[in-house]
């Protein structure tokens, strides 16, 4: 089964190519609008899948109020694509009004053909994808269409219907609800599930009563989660082929669009290892489209079986996977000692520990426990540094009735290291991010944060509106960054500060940025000079 696709908002219908046909795909998107000159960028990379060569290649970004087109950029032109390659595209509208999602207009050459497809923005993060007239198989896919409003005195009734648009049915969908002001400020959300038959085709009409709604001017419906489906390529037995093997991997297509990867890992060495990285590559057509990186929960005693996962975040289609392991022997872990590094024992004092072959009983990988952090065993010093961008965590109010209160918006920065051999998975990097917001006619915002290395142990996908606070931050596996929640800023929508940074590493060196706009984006760059 392909990855679930659930679309957060309204989508418009276009002629395309069928999926299957286009080998034309789009990776490493990312597009953002600044708030004080309302122009808007985006950058991508386009990529042939295809065994042909891609030629005249045309692409315009197009932006939606939902289903209101309110600017497009010029057509960006590529002259041709190899099969397996990918050229870099970028986007650009000078002027635009606020916009709720986007669409990609491409028209190429392939074989001589002249084809045109319509790649659909699934949210400002991950690469669009193609839009299709026909069922996508194995999975359920919403979109939500005709959202309307009534209002009766404080409460306000809305309509909407929901049409999936894959193969699979859906028993039930959560939608989150958002209403914005004229300012374009979010004012008010709701969420609510809805238990009905969602099949292929098929226009499911539905209606909410949202209470005490204040005055608003625009509301929005995200397909929040929906059922999901799991599936196997080749789950597979341990062969015996490896010393050190991985088996039983499980592809789960999560309701958020993600997939979550997982599976066994065996010792089948006479001595121990530790460190051990399954190495997961996904292919398309015979083509690699991504590589993740995975740990077990612990190391491995000889002929020891233990369990790993990870999650990957806008996946691409992809039908074949491969995997590669490696390892470091340690003979201080014997067969039938426990492993120096174990996780929570079972309090069942019946229990006889790991059993060769068996499945780990505690499948999902162990969150370090902040208030005892250890720094990672695998590291190294970065040779070049990068700031990867930022993002807001929308602010929401948190808890019930008196006791709620408004939390956020929160500014999230991206920083990124590499070693000498261009790797980023490997570095664990400590230092001091000292930062300078400057804006016109207004106050300098002026922080600075110490990052140690035991942050790589904290999971940066766990940072949400409810948690998040002024100088938490941890490691993104999937991103290979680290996030920082920088500050709060409730207003946000107006935020037009641009950023003079300096990081100082543990070792003494230096890098400094200035008169960065938001995003906040560099490209990787080695010290630009040393601690005095």
């Amino acid at each position: 089964m392909k990855p679930i696709r659930i679309l957060a908002l309204a989508l418009l219908a276009a002629a395309s190519a069928r999926a299957e046909e286009t080998p034309l795909q789009f990776s490493e998107f990312s597009i953002a609008r600044t708030r004080f000159e309302k122009k808007v960028w985006a950058d991508s990379r386009v990529r042939n899948s295809g065994t042909s060569p891609v030629t005249g290649i045309s692409v315009a970004l197009i932006c939606f109020e939902g289903e209101r087109e309110v600017a497009r950029s010029r057509a960006v032109e590529v002259d041709q694509v190899a099969p397996g390659g990918e050229k870099p595209v970028s986007f650009e509208i000078a002027k635009c009004p606020f916009f709720t999602n986007y669409v990609v207009d491409s028209a190429y050459f392939l074989n001589g053909k002249e084809l045109k497809t319509r790649f659909i923005g699934r949210d400002l993060f991950n690469p669009p994808v193609p839009e299709r007239k026909d069922a996508i198989p194995g999975t359920a896919y919403l979109e939500v269409y005709k959202v309307k409003s009534e209002r009766v005195d404080k409460d306000v009734t809305l309509t909407l219907t929901v049409k999936n648009a894959g193969e699979l049915p859906a028993d039930m969908a959560r939608i989150r609800f958002k209403f914005y002001d004229a300012d374009h400020t979010l004012v008010r959300e709701a969420a609510q599930a809805f238990s009905e038959k969602f099949e292929f085709g098929k226009e499911v009409p539905l209606m909410v009563k949202v209470k005490g709604v204040p005055e608003f001017d625009k509301v929005r419906a995200d397909i929040e989660e929906s059922t999901s489906q799991e599936r196997n390529l080749s789950e597979g037995e341990f062969s015996g082929e490896a010393e050190v093997e991985a088996a039983g991997f499980r592809f789960e297509d999560r309701q958020d669009g993600s997939i979550r990867v997982s599976g066994r890992v065996r010792n089948g060495k006479a001595v121990g290892v530790r460190n051990v990285v399954v190495k997961v590559m996904l292919f398309n057509r015979g083509t690699q489209v991504r590589e993740l990186f995975t740990t077990p929960e612990r190391p491995l005693r000889p002929q020891e079986t233990a369990g790993f996962a990870s999650t990957v975040k806008g996946p691409p289609e992809f039908d074949d996977y491969k995997y590669t392991a490696s390892y470091e022997e340690d003979e201080s872990l014997v067969a039938g000692d426990p492993p120096k590094n174990p996780g929570p024992k079972d309090p069942d004092p019946k229990d006889p520990g790991p059993i060769a072959g068996d499945p780990p009983k505690n499948p999902e990988p162990k969150v370090p426990d902040p208030k005892k952090p250890e720094e990672p065993k695998i590291r190294s010093v970065a040779q070049a540094t990068a700031l990867r961008g930022s993002r807001w965590i929308e602010g929401e109010w948190v808890g019930e009735g008196k006791q709620s209160k408004y939390r956020g918006s929160f500014l999230v920065l991206s920083l990124q290291f590499t070693d000498k051999g261009g790797k980023t998975s490997r570095v664990v990097q400590g230092g001091m991010l000292e930062m300078t917001f400057k804006a016109p006619a207004k106050k300098d915002v002026v922080t600075r944060m110490k990052i140690e290395k035991f942050t790589w142990s904290a999971d940066a996908r766990k940072i949400t509106v409810a948690n998040a606070k002024p100088g938490q931050m941890g490691y993104d596996p999937d991103a290979e960054a680290i996030e920082i929640v920088i500050l709060e800023d409730s207003n946000n929508n107006v935020w037009n500060y641009t950023l003079d940074a300096k990081f100082t590493s543990d070792e003494g060196d230096v890098w400094e940025w200035k008169g960065l706009a938001e995003p906040y984006r560099t490209d990787a760059g080695k010290p630009t000079g040393r601690k005095k």
